[in-house]
């Protein structure tokens, strides 16, 4: 039998801001042609369906055109849900869906919802096990202590024995459990069949999991990503010894495509969602199940509309670059990118002029010189705090992240803006006015905009990243601040907010 197994779709999804939907859009029709060409028996889409529990109209008008377009190809479709999804709002219509062979488990209600199917090998059962932790499982076994979500899952495999259709696979994962410490860690897969086989399995049915929990295997890490949900501690752990009695586990929760087992696998997400996920193979696994039980498993592509990935250099470098690639017509250029700038000092409006040549920067980041002093948990010790005045703390603030210290037009520029926030609730800034316009024009250290720099880039000093929609020192942005900068007639109501205006 031949399984095409998808995980974590996160329709909707928006990374750094960014709509992911076109990109998702792209995915899902090269997922419909992938079915065209394999023929696969079933379509298994294990969890995270949506990235939110109450989806948009247009992520659920995508899903449904991509089931309406899988029901045209006469394939079998398993859908659980995962932690991001609403499991109510997902299993809504399972009854109708059920009719044209598309199965929903979006609640665990005490017992996991199998089909079976057959080939020319004889039956597979599918177990459809949605996101579980222990407050969703609790209340059916009342009499089994539950701390963990490896005890939840535990209990509900355990359970599966119950069914008429399955009666001596409730068994055999009692057996194989009972026997983990003995078998954990072997790496003979054979060994933990035979166990398996001793409890009674039918040799001729074959059984299939689907699951969306964090599953880890005992000495051996997994390819965790930044865009999926990190839990703190150890209880969403499962290990993986407590698969043992199937013949193949198709996981959703982890966005990088990985094996925990020969028999256990994550299918990861078909698109990155995340920086983290640069390099990772991204698509679906084709897998066909033989005679024996034993999975063949392999990962095919699945298009995308932009690429993720990361560049860094100075602002002069990266327009350079850019320009480069826009008289070459390279579609690089429009890759969803993580830009980091080398500049020392302040710049002048990065994201914009960054995104005259790449249009779908999702991340900015400034790289600052760091020094001895960055194990420090504070700028000043607490000792200090109250004895520096505004303008010195500001002036330590501002080398601890440009690397640099204040000029001297700089130190008197700070050291009046400090003054006037003092003196808020009576002051007239007028003359401070007059003296900064007068020293920003003879000065020969900066010109005129080199104040109007100083002052935006303190307003954002402290940001290390910027999302790919914030319009950060915009240049409308830049030219009210100089304009307020600039207005001789610039004053203070009397609750300390800027007002008055020009006159």
């Amino acid at each position: 039998m031949k399984l095409i197994h998808l995980a974590d779709l996160h329709l909707g999804k928006r990374a750094h801001e960014v709509s992911m939907m076109e990109d998702q859009r792209v995915m899902l029709d090269s997922a419909i042609d992938l079915c065209r060409r394999e023929r696969p028996d079933v379509v298994i889409i294990a969890g995270d369906v949506y990235d939110k529990p109450i989806p948009s109209v247009e992520a659920i008008n995508l899903f449904e055109a991509f089931l309406l377009a899988l029901s045209a190809l006469d394939v079998t479709v398993l859908i659980i849900a995962g932690n991001h999804d609403s499991g109510e709002r997902l299993s809504f219509g399972d009854a109708f869906f059920r009719k044209e062979g598309i199965h929903i488990a979006g609640v665990f209600d005490g017992a996991l919802d199998e089909v079976i199917l057959s080939d020319e090998h004889g039956d597979v059962v599918f177990y459809l096990l949605p996101f579980i932790r222990p407050m969703h499982v609790r209340r059916f076994f009342p009499e089994e202590e539950i701390l963990s979500t490896e005890d939840a899952v535990r209990c509900v495999l355990r359970s599966v024995g119950k069914s008429a259709s399955t009666s001596t696979l409730g068994d055999a994962v009692c057996v194989v459990d009972a026997s983990i410490k003995e078998i954990a860690h072997s790496t003979n897969e054979g060994a933990s069949r035979r166990v398996f086989c001793s409890a009674g399995k039918n040799a001729s049915t074959r059984h299939v999991l689907v699951a969306h929990q964090f599953v880890t295997r005992s000495g051996a890490a997994v390819i965790r990503s930044d865009s999926e949900t990190l839990q703190v501690g150890t209880t969403d752990q499962v290990d993986v010894s407590l698969f043992s009695a199937f013949d193949y586990v198709a996981l959703g929760h982890l966005h990088g495509s990985q094996s925990l087992t020969e028999c256990v696998w994550y299918a990861g997400s078909p698109l990155a969602y995340s920086f983290s996920e640069i390099g990772q193979e991204k698509g679906a696994l084709v897998v066909e199940i033989g005679l024996d039980g034993s999975p063949v498993v392999r990962q095919e592509s699945l298009a995308y509309l932009h690429a993720m990935r990361r560049i860094r250099g100075t602002l002069d470098e990266l327009l350079s670059d850019g320009k480069a690639l826009e008289r070459r017509s390279d579609p690089s250029r429009e890759d969803y990118l993580e830009v980091t700038l080398t500049d020392r000092g302040p710049v002048a409006d990065p994201m914009n002029r960054l995104k005259v040549y790449y249009p779908n920067i999702m991340r900015l980041i400034f790289e600052r010189v760091r020094d001895e002093t960055d194990h420090r948990d504070a700028l000043v010790d607490s000792d200090d705090l109250g004895k520096l005045d505004p303008a010195a703390l500001f002036a330590r603030f501002f080398e601890l992240q440009t690397g640099r210290p204040l000029s001297e037009l700089e130190q008197r520029i700070v050291a009046d803006a400090a003054k006037s926030a003092s003196d808020a609730y009576d002051v007239n800034i007028d003359s401070a006015s007059v003296s900064l316009e007068n020293d920003i024009g003879d000065s020969d250290e900066v010109d005129g905009d080199t104040a109007v720099t100083l002052v935006t880039f303190a307003e954002g000093i402290s940001d290390d990243s910027i999302s790919g929609n914030a319009n950060i020192s915009s240049l409308t942005h830049r030219r009210e601040s100089e304009r307020t900068f600039r207005d001789l007639s610039y004053e203070r109501s009397d609750d300390g907010t800027p007002g008055g205006g020009a006159r």
